[in-house]
């Protein structure tokens, strides 16, 4: 069951949605901004190739058909599209700068993915490798990204983000960090994602073997069954895809 988007919420993204409706953006399409934990293969690219079993999320099968009938790029769908604003080791303000996207050089990363595929929404998930330096720093950034998304009409869906088991501090800034991100949602009235709190219950809090990054099922990041969900790539594809047609169904659209 897909539950529905709380007011006040549900009113500001439909003014956000509005004015990127009148400036061309496309409803039916989606960026990723974030760090590895974003760009790795395991998070969405194989359910865009087509790669996916939905026995534990049977109610995304016709919302996943219709993403990936949309364009965004050469021989690309949202889904598995490769993100000018989504690179290993990144922190959040490494996508507001100019040049950080080695093809995009005289704008900032998240500029560049805007004009590049016209997004209606952007998934925005930071904090992992901002643990290392100070949160008002990570904080400052983080709702730059969000203004910088809502002043050009597009909808940002943060996301908190898993545990960093592999360091005392960065394990005790995690819960301070996390609770920044939903403050921002609240105060500029816009979607959050609780992934932390997904990945909880899951074996290992979802982390795999590396420590850092979420755990995938042996069958890839498809694999949406019960047992499937069990694995943090694929409980995140899950929390992502529905709180997107959460978001879709609050602005009128019937996926």
């Amino acid at each position: 069951m897909i539950p529905a988007l709380a007011e006040p919420v549900a009113s500001s993204i439909k003014s956000i949605h509005h004015r990127g409706l009148a400036a061309g953006l496309r409803p039916d399409v989606f960026a990723k901004i974030g760090d590895s934990i974003t760009a790795y293969r395991p998070f969405l690219y194989d359910i865009g190739d087509g790669a996916y079993d939905l026995a534990g999320a049977v109610e995304l099968g016709a919302f996943i058909t219709s993403l990936r009938a949309v364009t965004a790029g050469e021989g690309q769908n949202p889904l598995n599209r490769v993100s000018l604003a989504a690179r290993r080791g990144w922190r959040a303000g490494d996508a507001l700068t100019r040049g950080a996207a080695e093809t995009c050089p005289t704008q900032a990363p998240v500029e560049c993915e805007v004009e590049a595929i016209r997004p209606a929404y952007a998934l925005v998930m930071f904090g992992t490798n901002d643990l290392s330096f100070d949160y008002e720093t990570f904080e400052r950034n983080l709702d730059a990204i969000a203004a910088m998304l809502i002043a050009r009409g597009v909808i940002p869906i943060l996301s908190t983000f898993p545990d960093a088991p592999w360091g005392e501090r960065e394990a005790a800034l995690v819960d301070d960090f996390n609770a920044g991100v939903i403050a921002i949602a609240a105060r500029r009235g816009i979607p959050v994602i609780n992934y932390w709190r997904a990945m909880q219950a899951l074996p290992e809090r979802g982390i795999g073997p590396d420590g850092v990054h979420p755990s995938v099922s042996p069958r890839g990041g498809g694999d949406l069954t019960v047992e499937g969900l069990r694995h943090g790539y694929n409980q995140r594809a899950y929390t992502f895809l529905t709180t997107l047609k959460a978001v879709r169904a609050a602005l009128g659209y019937q996926d």
